[in-house]
C-alpha cells in the first residue's frame, strides 16, 4: 500500500475510487476521489512535503480568514506531501474561455473577487509571506540572464538591474497587498450555487503591489488576448479603485506584464511547449513596442537583438 493510499484509507476514502487528473506545469500530482458519505467528493493532492506545500496550507487558511474562497482541507499529512481538499469542480474560467464564452462577464467577475481580496488586505499583517518589492521582482528574472547566451553576461546582468531599477518605481509606489501571482483564468473556479470564484495554485502568494495580479489576468500563455476587452477590465478595476492615477497604472500593469512575459519567455525556452513559447514571444513583442515600455525596450534590442529589434 502507498503512503497516499494509506493516507485515504485512514480518512475513509476508497483508494480504488481515486481518479488521476492532469496537473498542467506542477510537479503535483491530482485524483478525485468519491465516497457515499458527506463530502461525498475530495481532490488528493499530492507534492514534495517543502516550503511550498506549507505555504498552500498557510495561504489557505489566510485567504479563507479575508473572506476569499479557497479548498477546505480535510487532511494533511506533511511527511508525504498529502493534502485531501474540498473538490472545486472542474468548471474554470479558462475552460469556459476555451469553449466561446464571452470574456467579459467572466473577467470583470474575476475583478470584483481580486479587488475583495486586495482591499481586505491592504493592512495585512503578515510577516511570513514573500514581499515583492524590487528586488524580488528583478531576481525573479533570473532565466533572462541564465537561460540565453551572451557575449557580455556581466553587462548584460548589470544593465538588466539598473534598467528594471528604474521601471519598477512607480510599480513600487502603488498600494500592497495579498499577491497570488497565479490569478489567471484556469486557476478561478466558478462555484455553485451562485457562480462565487473559487482560488487555486496560491501557494506563491506574497505581498506586493495590486497592479501583478491584474497582470496576471489579463494576458497569460494558454490563450490569446483582446486589447479592447483588458481596456474595458482595466476600466473596471479602476473605477473599483477611485484614488490610483488610472494612467500610471495602466503603465505598471503593462510594465508587469513585461517582467511576467519576459520570465516566462526564457523558461519556455528550456521546455517542449511551442505554442506557449510562440505565444508568450508575441505578447512580450507587443508589450515592448508600447511607449510606457520604453525605458526597458533597449535592454531587449541590445542583449537579445536576435529576438527583438
Amino acid at each position: 500500500m502507498t503512503h497516499a493510499d494509506q493516507f485515504l484509507t485512514e480518512q475513509g476514502w476508497s483508494p480504488a475510487a481515486a481518479v488521476a487528473f492532469p496537473a498542467d506545469w506542477s510537479m503535483r500530482r491530482y485524483a478525485r476521489v468519491t465516497r457515499d458519505a458527506a463530502p461525498y467528493r475530495a481532490v488528493l493532492m499530492q507534492t514534495e512535503p517543502n516550503a511550498d506545500f506549507l505555504a498552500f496550507i498557510r495561504v489557505a487558511e489566510l485567504l479563507k480568514s479575508l473572506g476569499a474562497r479557497a479548498p477546505q482541507i480535510y487532511a494533511v499529512e506533511r511527511a508525504h506531501g498529502l493534502l485531501l481538499l474540498e473538490d472545486f469542480g472542474d468548471v474554470n474560467c479558462g475552460r469556459l474561455l476555451d469553449a466561446g464564452a464571452p470574456a467579459l462577464p467572466l473577467l470583470r467577475r474575476a475583478v470584483d473577487t481580486l479587488c475583495q481580496l486586495q482591499r481586505a488586505s491592504l493592512t495585512l499583517n503578515a510577516p511570513d509571506l514573500p514581499r515583492f518589492d524590487t528586488p524580488r521582482l528583478i531576481a525573479l528574472l533570473a532565466p533572462l540572464l541564465e537561460n540565453f547566451s551572451y557575449n557580455d553576461a556581466s553587462g548584460a546582468q548589470q544593465a538588466l538591474q539598473e534598467v528594471w531599477q528604474r521601471a519598477l518605481e512607480p510599480v513600487v509606489h502603488l498600494p500592497q497587498a495579498l499577491l497570488l501571482r497565479d490569478f489567471i483564468p484556469d486557476n478561478l473556479m466558478l462555484l455553485p450555487p451562485d457562480g462565487a470564484i473559487g482560488l487555486l495554485d496560491f501557494e506563491l502568494a506574497g505581498i506586493g503591489p495590486i497592479a501583478y495580479d491584474m497582470a496576471s489576468l489579463l494576458e497569460h500563455v494558454r490563450r490569446a488576448s483582446d486589447s479592447a476587452t483588458q481596456e474595458t477590465v482595466l476600466d473596471a478595476y479602476c473605477a473599483a479603485w477611485p484614488e490610483l492615477d488610472p494612467a500610471s497604472f495602466r503603465k505598471s500593469v503593462r510594465l508587469l506584464s513585461v517582467q511576467r512575459h519576459a520570465r516566462t519567455f526564457a523558461r519556455l525556452k528550456k521546455m517542449t511547449k511551442p505554442d506557449f513559447y510562440i505565444r508568450t514571444y508575441s505578447f512580450l513583442q507587443q508589450s515592448l513596442r508600447h511607449p510606457d515600455c520604453a525605458g526597458v525596450r533597449g535592454w531587449f534590442t541590445t542583449y537579445l537583438p536576435q529576438y527583438f529589434s
